[in-house]
């Protein structure tokens, strides 16, 4: 979205955080969003022992040991089994389940529930069919992303696809002429609510 490296996404903020306006007209990717959503917070999970983005030789045995235990706790909480491993194409109903119950999925990921909480409002607004206003999406992102960087989690660097949902998800609902969830994607009345509840529609109608 803006070609900024790794360890620039580590960052508040940067001058490297410029989109790409063309890319911008692409919009969302609304399943990939998801999985690539998911799979951050899977990745903070199992990485949680040693707080680092990256996993050097030394803590392999750690990451692999949660791991494990991640892949049994998303059997058990989730009736679930994780498909070829973490990143896989195949885990999109695992990821569905996973934030349809954000407090289990805090639960087993021991990640902060107001992280999870935050990525799926974000979701639910990139799916859903009424007009989202860019400017309280943008303070409702600026707000997640302040909250993150100082929530002793921010070790975690948020993966390109995180990014581009806080840092430039209100720049992407400006240049949008529809709503993103008309090209892909649905939501369901219950997620209306939820955006509702957190104020990022411009107007509020009920589905027929």
């Amino acid at each position: 979205m803006c070609g900024a490296k790794p360890k620039q996404l580590s960052k508040r903020d940067s001058p490297a955080f410029v989109p790409d306006p063309k890319a911008l007209g692409y919009g969302f990717s609304n399943l990939h969003v998801k999985l690539r959503c998911f799979d951050w917070i899977c990745k903070t999970s199992i990485n949680r022992d040693f707080k680092c983005h990256q996993c050097v030789a030394a803590n392999s045995g750690l990451q692999t040991a949660r791991k494990d235990e991640l892949v049994e706790l998303f059997k058990l909480t989730f009736n679930y089994t994780i498909y070829g491993g973490f990143g896989a194409a195949t885990n999109g109903h695992v990821a569905q389940a996973a934030f349809a119950r954000p407090h289990a999925f805090a639960e087993v990921t021991h990640v902060p529930l107001s992280i999870i909480m935050g990525i799926k409002t974000a979701i639910e607004a990139m799916d859903c069919p009424q007009k989202i206003s860019p400017d309280k999406y943008e303070a409702f992102a600026n707000e997640w992303l302040d909250n993150f960087h100082t929530s002793g989690w921010e070790w975690s660097w948020l993966s390109p696809t995180v990014h581009m949902l806080f840092h430039h998800g209100a720049q992407i609902f400006r240049v949008l002429p529809v709503s993103p969830s008309l090209l892909t994607g649905h939501v369901t009345l219950t997620e209306i609510k939820t955006i509702q509840s957190v104020g990022l529609l411009i107007s509020v109608r009920q589905p027929n």
